[in-house]
């Protein structure tokens, strides 16, 4: 299993948002949360169909047979699903136990990145999808 999550900071949420209530704030950090896991899943899944990574680099290219790199059983892409690990947190799992193999590539599998990598943080795309879930979910939790 491989898994990319991002943390929502709280802190500095709750500082600037002084106007809503603390009930108002957890459900709507929750709700939006839940709808970034959701959207990651999408991005990733989007991902197999492209043969791309989060960055937006294409995958190498099959030798053996035709088609798609890792969309041969459909086992793979099947597996990705939504992970929140704790309150406040959205991420994104394939959950294989061969996913980390093509993540990183090893010996003779090529690397095929699924989800974004702890070193090169979420892409671009990926935090705009962050921050605006939380602007709209804040923003219902104030009116």
């Amino acid at each position: 299993m491989i898994s990319a999550e991002t943390k929502i900071d709280e802190k500095a949420l709750r500082s600037i948002l002084s106007a809503i209530s603390l009930k108002s704030f957890n459900a709507a950090i929750d709700d939006a949360s839940d709808e970034i896991s959701l959207k990651f899943v999408g991005k990733v899944k989007t991902g197999f169909r492209q043969s791309k990574d989060p960055y937006g680099t294409s995958w190498a290219a099959l030798k053996k047979r035709k088609g798609q790199p890792l969309l041969d059983t459909g086992r793979m892409v099947g597996s990705v699903k939504s992970a929140i690990t704790k309150k406040s947190s959205a991420g994104v799992g394939v959950y294989t136990d061969y996913a980390g193999y093509h993540q990183a590539g090893a010996g003779h599998l090529k690397q095929r990145m699924m989800v974004p990598d702890e070193d090169q943080g979420l892409p671009k795309v990926w935090i705009q999808i962050v921050n605006k879930s939380v602007a709209v979910k804040l923003k219902e939790a104030m009116a």
